[in-house]
């Protein structure tokens, strides 16, 4: 008997893993979980987001102040600081080649098989307000200042090891940003030819940013602010506060901290 298992599931399980290694990384209770309904996941593009609000909201108007920036093509949500978004897909294996449609083959080295495969979301909606497809949406998140857009693409040989406990090690993400442009409602995919090998978008292969994601949390470094921009927080204190000579100014954001001393 097979056992299939699709995102929603994926996604599920992999959240409190994700959970407790971002409470390591970064502090407790520091990022707001964000997790939109089926039906606002069309117009949002993400499955499970993480987000630092930069100053106190609750999940539904950080959420709305998401879905405004891209609905107006804003390339900020001056309400958010850091802002992680994933969408989750099934990677399946494929054991053996197989002819393409047209009855030419499919090619080395990126297709042969085994290797692992996921499906880009490119069809178009057809109704409502919305019109772009899932992986449009994801790529006009992805321009959004301090947004970090993946896909999660869970690597694993057996079903059953989602369910006995997930390793961090076996999620990559796949960068959005580094996507090449796709026709709307054409078919193209996400391979690996191994669990931890480099990752190309396909059909026409080009080599794709991917990372494990304990990898990835250690060589990003993220902050919850970055310093440039704490320097644009402490020019807007003083606009509107004045300043003190001989002032301290002190930003903790988590774990993190960058401080600016000296008179205005």
């Amino acid at each position: 008997m097979t056992t299939r298992i699709n995102e929603a599931v994926l996604e599920m399980i992999y959240l409190r893993p994700i959970a407790e290694r971002f409470e390591r990384h970064f502090g407790r209770s520091v990022l707001m979980l964000l997790k939109p309904t089926a039906r606002r996941e069309k117009f949002l593009g993400f499955d499970q987001g993480w987000v630092k609000p930069v100053r106190p909201i609750d999940s539904s108007t950080a959420e709305a102040a998401v879905a405004s920036a891209l609905q107006d093509g804003n390339s900020q949500v001056p309400t958010l600081g850091l802002m992680l978004f994933l969408q989750f897909k099934v990677a399946s294996e494929v054991k053996r080649r197989r002819p393409r449609a047209d009855g030419t083959c499919i090619g080395d080295p990126h297709h042969a098989a085994p290797h692992h495969r996921i499906t880009i979301d490119l069809r178009t909606q057809d109704t409502g307000p919305w019109q772009y497809s899932q992986h449009e949406t994801m790529r006009r998140l992805a321009t959004i200042r301090r947004a970090h857009v993946y896909y999660a693409c869970p690597l694993i040989g057996n079903v059953w090891d989602v369910y006995a406990g997930p390793p961090l090690d076996s999620l990559r993400l796949v960068a959005v940003s580094s996507a090449p442009s796709f026709a709307p409602n054409e078919t193209h995919h996400i391979l690996f030819k191994s669990k931890s090998g480099k990752g190309c978008w396909c059909s026409d292969p080009v080599d794709a940013e991917d990372r494990g994601f304990n990898e990835w949390l250690r060589e990003d470094r993220l902050t919850l602010q970055p310093l440039k921009e704490i320097d644009e927080v402490i020019i807007e204190c003083r606009e509107n506060i004045g300043a003190l000579p001989g002032c301290c100014v002190v930003f903790v954001f988590g774990d993190q901290t960058g401080q600016r001393t000296g008179p205005a």
